[in-house]
């Protein structure tokens, strides 16, 4: 079989077709020289080439690529040529524009700014080729010819030059900027709107599959709204719920529209709308058909305010009814806020043998057996234990010192109690739950859930254990006194939380669920009872908390020495004085706790007054409702 062989001509690239030289009787002749109907022909030709783009014998584009006039001609026609060559080198800027930035990897929305160009020149073509048609053509006829479309492409020239280093919304925007602002014939006008409408399907495109179907299709980074990549279960492992809806997509500053053709509040509704797509589409539900956007649609912002409302309604519906939200509110409400606290009292019970060992031998599998046992029915395979490093206060601690280069809290100072903790100030519950109820319990939601839980817990032993050590104390009436004051601090202090707290927050957060529009209005609602909970346990003012840090230490400090105290007196032999004397840590210990209870009540007292809250000056009523230990105390 013979080989093929290219022909030399295919293979060399350089080699053209058509000749960039042209053929020219007139090639070293100044134009002057020629009679005057020659030179209106040879400049007329010429001008024919330049006004396609092409380069001519006597006028071509210089270093800069503008057109200009390379020979020596009669004054005469030299004003009209340069008149021309304005628009030659107008038509020039844009065909270069166009199709220099045609391709795809230019954006969508360039492609379209250029495609709309194309038709644009297309007709100017068109228009050329019929007046090179015309047998009669003179220059002035050319000039005059020229006067109108030549004002079309000087205006698309200087709009051109705008959009030069832009792409994406941040051209559309100078486009709408010149739609607005240009005073010129309605021609004009109308050419420019063509070009914004055309350069805006991209923008709709991306606008419908965000808000429909959840997706971002922008290949060229010019949509206004990105995918996060960081905020991933491989990034964010726990905290990847808790960062999904406020940061798993997000508003691009660079990339975002003017005010004038989309409003900052129209954006804002597109962003949630599709948000909530998203979620939908991740629990599987498959989205219908959406209907086809149009600009004025858009703009109006009915269209968003629809497609909004609908998003966010469906996704509450579909958490109310098919996901059982308000069950599992009732859950966490029950089991992590003691709501029901029969629980709670079950637990500590049952688990009291196995939290008796150390914190590093615990045997956690048996330790989730004996939390099933305890809890309410349908919890079972909800919530879970584990064993912490550290105590609620030090958690407290941390989350006061942390700070945008500290996020983790590193370094906050740790409290007394770890001389004095057992393992069950160790004992943390966390919960498992699918998608998407993992967003509306996320890991940052769960944390504040655990720090009152934890909180609760601690009190509720320390209440237990001041019960049990009536038994030490009821023979000595001064040591009952005092251990019964603190064990009313306690006990006041549970109640008060319970009843003044978070009863109160969740009553109302529950009833505001089935009242919710939108997963922002839940995240809201939930973020709010949870605060103004902490709030209320006193963990969220530093000086609060060291104050009840301070108190619960000396609550452990004094179960500690009443045990000492009971085993040093248990002889016969030892008569009521010799207790009394050897009772004298306790009492020093309770003469701490007024002094600390004091101190927590006027700094409740003074908050109260700057902060206007009753819910500190509550808790000052609360305690000291007979006036049992605080007589000399000035409110």
């Amino acid at each position: 079989m013979d080989q093929i062989v290219l022909p030399a001509w295919l293979e060399n690239d350089k080699v053209l077709i058509i000749s960039s030289e042209r053929e020219d009787v007139y090639k070293d002749s100044q134009v002057i020289q020629f009679p005057p109907d020659a030179e209106d022909k040879i400049v007329v030709k010429d001008l024919l080439y330049c006004l396609v783009g092409g380069t001519g014998r006597y006028m071509k584009p210089d270093k800069t690529g503008k057109y200009v006039i390379s020979c020596r001609m009669k004054l005469s026609n030299q004003d009209s040529v340069e008149q021309v060559l304005r628009v030659c080198d107008d038509f020039a800027l844009i065909h270069q524009y166009s199709e220099g930035h045609f391709a795809f990897e230019n954006g969508r929305i360039t492609h379209a700014i250029c495609a709309a160009l194309r038709t644009v020149t297309s007709e100017y073509i068109q228009m050329i080729a019929k007046l090179e048609a015309y047998k009669g053509l003179t220059l002035p006829i050319l000039a005059a010819n020229l006067e109108a479309p030549g004002q079309l492409l000087r205006v698309l020239a200087l709009l051109i030059t705008e959009l030069e280093k832009q792409r994406g919304c941040q051209a559309l925007s100078i486009i709408n900027t010149y739609l607005s602002s240009f005073r010129g014939s309605q021609q004009i006008r109308k050419l420019i709107h063509f070009i914004f409408e055309s350069a805006s399907v991209p923008l709709l495109s991306f606008v419908e599959k965000w808000i429909y179907n959840g997706e971002i299709d922008d290949p060229f980074h010019e949509f206004f709204i990105e995918v996060n990549d960081k905020i991933s279960p491989t990034f964010c492992g726990i905290d990847y719920e808790s960062k999904f809806w406020d940061e798993r997509f997000r508003l691009v500053k660079e990339r975002l529209p003017n005010g004038v053709f989309l409003s900052k509040n129209a954006v804002d509704k597109i962003l949630t709308a599709g948000k909530s797509i998203s979620v939908l589409t991740i629990c599987g539900l498959k989205m219908q058909k959406p209907p086809k956007l149009t600009l004025q649609s858009l703009q109006r912002e009915t269209v968003l305010d629809n497609a909004q409302i609908d998003a966010s309604i469906k996704l509450i519906d579909s958490l109310r009814g098919k996901y059982q939200l308000m069950k599992y509110i009732n859950m966490f409400h029950n089991v992590l806020l003691c709501a029901r606290g029969d629980w709670l009292s079950k637990f500590l019970k049952v688990a009291a043998p196995t939290m008796s060992q150390p914190k590093d031998h615990i045997h956690i599998p048996g330790l989730n057996t004996t939390l099933k046992m305890s809890l309410p029915d349908g919890t079972f395979d909800i919530f879970y234990t584990v064993i912490e490093n550290e105590l609620v206060f030090d958690q407290v601690q941390r989350f006061h010192n942390a700070s945008i280069l500290n996020p983790t809290g590193h370094g906050a100072p740790k409290t007394k109690l770890y001389s004095l903790a057992t393992s069950w100030e160790y004992l943390n519950v966390y919960s498992k739950l699918e998608w998407p109820l993992s967003l509306v319990f996320n890991s940052t939601v769960l944390r504040k859930y655990q720090l009152l839980f934890r909180t609760i817990l601690m009190w509720r032993r320390l209440e237990k254990k001041f019960v049990k050590l009536w038994h030490q104390c009821h023979s000595i009436r001064e040591i009952e006194k005092i251990r019964y004051a603190i064990q009313l601090f306690i006990t006041a202090y549970i109640g008060f939380i319970s009843t003044l707290v978070i009863h109160p927050q969740w009553s109302r957060f529950k009833e505001n669920v089935t009242k919710f529009k939108s997963l922002d209005q839940l995240f809201k609602m939930h973020e709010e009872a949870l605060d103004a909970s902490i709030k209320g346990f006193f963990l969220i003012d530093q000086q609060l908390v060291k104050k009840m840090t301070t108190i619960g230490y000396i609550c452990f400090q004094f179960i500690d020495e009443t045990e000492k105290w009971s085993k040093s007196v248990q002889s016969e032999l030892i008569d009521v004085q010799e207790k009394l004397q050897l009772a004298q840590p306790l009492f020093m210990l309770y003469e701490a706790f007024e002094k600390s209870v004091r101190s927590l009540i006027n700094e409740l007292n003074n908050m109260a007054n700057r902060e206007a809250n009753d819910i500190y000056s509550d808790f000052v009523n609360w305690i000291n409702i007979n006036d049992f230990y605080f007589h000399n105390i000035v409110y």
